[in-house]
């Protein structure tokens, strides 16, 4: 008579065991594949700011001039009263706010639905070829530097303009003219970092325009309903980028007051500081921005004509 063979089962510490494994595994493949729909969303927040910048660009060839910011929140540049001439820039010579993206046709906000911010050097918002600025000969002069015959400038200046009846143009887009806006990839503090945009050596090389998405965190931005999101912590990179939009004074910005772009870093160390040679903050800011020489070669391939 043949004996029963005996059949075996999985004892708790083997199914334990195999379970464990099974953790093990699934949890290796649970950060790679977060971080690759988080570099998705880069992805798809960067193409939105390559095709604000291609309009910008697209515009400036149109209009012969960058359109100012949109400061209400309808999407419109918001320039000078219809009272001033034409040429006068943008209201209240405040040059940052929110990209005017009913004026551009594009997106309004960025990926995560955070409005983009815009700021743009104030001379580039003002065509050297409209009435209240032609003269008659290049930078409104003669070949030998005095006024041409009947050169003046139409009414007041602009705020921040020096023009005067020798040369009317130098508030307005031209063919020589640089950027002032500073964008760095890092703060002065901060060993190593350098300028990507410089106003301040000579030449100058500053940016003329700048698009920046306050990235998936939200802070420093406002949502499309216009609810203000949550200040950067102070001192930090994302704080350089994102002031509160009211808190932003007249003119331009200056060198302590640049943009950052630099890669994004979440899971920063406690005591992080983005201003010395410590472990920087989080950061999940991007922007683009543009060069003088590069709105003026499109302007140039547009056929307008610069002074």
């Amino acid at each position: 008579m043949n004996s029963l063979r005996r059949q075996h089962g999985f004892t708790l510490t083997e199914i334990a065991i195999v379970m464990l494994i099974i953790g093990l595994a699934l949890a290796a493949t649970v950060v790679p594949v977060s971080r690759l729909i988080q570099s998705g969303q880069i992805g798809n927040n960067q193409e939105r700011l390559d095709s604000a910048r291609e309009a910008l660009l697209a515009f400036a060839a149109i209009n012969g001039r960058l359109p100012c910011p949109d400061r209400t929140g309808d999407g419109l540049e918001d320039r000078r009263a219809a009272a001033d001439p034409s040429n006068f820039g943008c209201a209240g010579n405040v040059y940052e706010g929110f990209l005017p993206w009913a004026t551009l046709g594009v997106q309004q906000v960025d990926y995560w639905g955070t409005r983009l911010r815009y700021r743009v050097s104030a001379e580039f918002t003002r065509a050297g070829n409209t009435n209240e600025w032609i003269c008659g000969t290049v930078a409104g002069q003669s070949l030998a530097g005095t006024a041409a015959p009947g050169c003046a400038v139409s009414g007041s200046l602009p705020p921040g303009c020096s023009a005067t009846t020798s040369n009317p143009n130098s508030c307005t887009f031209e063919i020589a003219d640089t950027g002032d806006i500073p964008v760095r990839d890092g703060q002065t503090g901060r060993t190593g970092s350098v300028y990507l945009m410089n106003p301040t050596v000579t030449p100058p090389t500053g940016a003329v325009a700048v698009i920046l998405s306050h990235g998936a965190n939200r802070l420093g931005g406002t949502a499309q309903d216009g609810t203000v999101y949550g200040a950067p912590t102070a001192g930090t990179d994302e704080a350089l980028n994102g002031p509160a939009l009211g808190a932003i004074p007249t003119g331009p910005r200056l060198a302590p007051a640049p943009f950052i772009a630099r890669p994004p870093l979440d899971g920063a160390a406690a005591g992080c500081n983005d201003n010395a040679a410590t472990a920087l903050c989080n950061f999940d800011d991007q922007l683009v921005y543009i060069g003088a020489n590069t709105l003026v070669s499109r302007v140039l391939q547009s056929g307008l004509r610069l002074r």
